[in-house]
């Protein structure tokens, strides 16, 4: 892929409100917080900033409010490099946004979700934008992009398949990306992950690879049934709040700086695990380039095996 080619991101994007506590707060109770933070959110806004901080020309297609926490997600956006041209400020509705508590105790959290404005993927801002993309990458909100004349045959496709999207059509991608749940819903006649990446390949999906939390990733490479896993990264972990979103940028920005795609996989799972050590999805993204990384660099917590 020459230098400074673009990386399109589709889907959403959030203001959250973040707070990390003892124990999740009882009714009617007052609860004291570790830390209290605001920050942008959204998978594919996440998985934007991830791979614009590991060196990659970046884009986002998406939607806020013409509103304070719309003039907030764009400035925080601007600021970490990612093209907006392409977000829409929808007047009269506001803009999405989360309110997430996070037990530090028991690694959970919980989300609450104030929807954003719908996408216009066929916006003349956002077939300038498609034009120029040697990826698109879409979170579930942004699905219809593949649909889009807009959307160029010669672009390459992935999709975040980490939250649910009705009548999921896999056919075309040349990245699909769901985590084991989603992966088991999607094809529930398999019970094994190699039985289940295998129907995802056979119905039409180039490569596959599938997150499973702290015991790493598995991937299924192009025109191969061969399974391999791939262990996490070492790291301390404070809040897993958009591991999987920057899971997703670090992978694509990793397959766009031409890795093969077991050490994309690698460095995606180094560089998620290290946004782990802050409290929101994207403050811990370490701002490295990623193009002379190999294997040797990355400190797995074991060795790349096969199934």
């Amino acid at each position: 892929m020459p230098h400074g080619s673009l990386l399109v991101f589709v889907g959403v994007c959030t203001m959250d409100t973040i707070a990390a506590v003892d124990g999740y707060p009882e009714p009617d109770s007052r609860s004291l917080a570790r830390a209290l933070v605001r920050a942008g959110g959204g998978p594919a806004a996440t998985a934007a900033v991830a791979a614009a901080r590991l060196g990659c020309q970046t884009s986002l297609i998406s939607a806020v409010g013409d509103d304070a926490d719309g003039r907030a997600i764009i400035a925080e956006l601007q600021a970490e490099g990612v093209g907006v041209d392409a977000v829409r400020q929808a007047a009269d509705e506001a803009s999405g946004a989360s309110s997430v508590t996070i037990d530090l105790k028991q690694h959970t959290r919980a989300i609450v979700n104030r929807p954003p404005p719908s996408l216009d993927v066929d916006s003349p801002e956002a077939r300038a934008t498609l034009a120029r993309a040697h990826w698109v990458h879409a979170d579930q909100a942004g699905l219809a992009v593949f649909d889009s004349p807009s959307c160029a045959p010669s672009s390459l496709r992935s999709y975040d398949g980490g939250n649910p999207a009705r009548d999921l059509d896999v056919s075309g991608l040349d990245l699909y990306a769901p985590t084991v749940r989603q992966l088991a819903s999607q094809f529930p006649e398999q019970t094994d992950i190699g039985g289940m990446m295998r129907s995802a390949r056979r119905a039409g999906a180039s490569r596959v690879v599938v997150t499973d939390g702290p015991q790493g990733a598995y991937a299924m490479d192009v025109d191969t049934d061969a399974v391999a896993h791939v262990p996490a990264a070492s790291g301390a972990v404070s809040s897993t709040l958009g591991a999987g979103d920057v899971f997703h940028g670090a992978l694509v920005a990793a397959l766009a700086a031409e890795h093969d795609l077991l050490t994309s996989v690698a460095i995606a799972n180094t560089v998620a695990v290290a946004s782990c050590s802050g409290l929101d999805g994207r403050s811990a993204v370490p701002a490295l380039s990623i193009r002379d990384t190999t294997l040797d660099d990355l400190a797995l917590q074991g060795d790349i095996s096969w199934l």
